[in-house]
Order: C-alpha cells, then sequence, then structure tokens
C-alpha cells in the first residue's frame, strides 16, 4: 500500500538513529522523500517512538507499543499525532487506512506461524 516493500530497516537501531526512505503511496510514481528518527526505544515496556517527517507531512510522531495479555496473547498498538497543515484530515485518512492494512498483514502473518 506504502510502496515500501523493498525498503529494509537497520537491525541496528538505536535511539538517535535516523533512517531515510523514498515512499510511493500506493505505488505511484513520484512520491517523496521521508525521514525517520528513533527517539525512544525502550525494550524494557516494549514502545518504540519515533519522529518522523517528509512530504506534506510536517510532523509524524509514531508511538509503537507491545503489550502482553496472556499466554500467547499480546496487544499491539500505534498511535499517531500527526501534523500536516490543512491536508492534515486526509493524511490521517491514509494513517489510518495504512495501519488497519498493516495490521491485518501482522494478523494474517502471525496466523501462518502458530
Amino acid at each position: 500500500m506504502m510502496g515500501l516493500d523493498d525498503v529494509v530497516m537497520p537491525t541496528d537501531v538505536v535511539e538517535g538513529s535516523v533512517v531515510r526512505l523514498h515512499v510511493r503511496p500506493l505505488h505511484l510514481p513520484g512520491g517523496y522523500d521521508h525521514e525517520i528518527r528513533f527517539v525512544r526505544i525502550d525494550a524494557a515496556n516494549r514502545a518504540v517512538v519515533t519522529e518522523e517527517h517528509g512530504g506534506v507531512i510536517r510532523h509524524w510522531r509514531h508511538r509503537l507499543t507491545v503489550e502482553p495479555l496472556d499466554r500467547g496473547h499480546s496487544r499491539y498498538t500505534d498511535t499517531v499525532d500527526i501534523d500536516a497543515g490543512l491536508l492534515t484530515p486526509a493524511v490521517w485518512g491514509f494513517a489510518r487506512a495504512f495501519y488497519q492494512y498493516r495490521h491485518g498483514r501482522w494478523r494474517r502473518l502471525l496466523a501462518g506461524a502458530g
């Protein structure tokens, strides 16, 4: 959906790491450069916080958490704060669709691993 299938995230990401990539929403031509800065990586609390920007996105703060529930189950949550000026509602709608899509892919992947 985002055109990130060819992106390989580094395995040695630490707080302060910056990843720059080119995003092609819906695999359309063109796209834009996007930067992800890893602000906090908290293994003890299973949380990652990034500050991102690129294209029309002035600010995209993403908090990803994984919360253990019971044996074999956990809750994966994305919390995103977006500022894209007047385009914020459209970017928010796209972000919502993107995360729903990604969560569905995670569920399918995990269902095949069990």
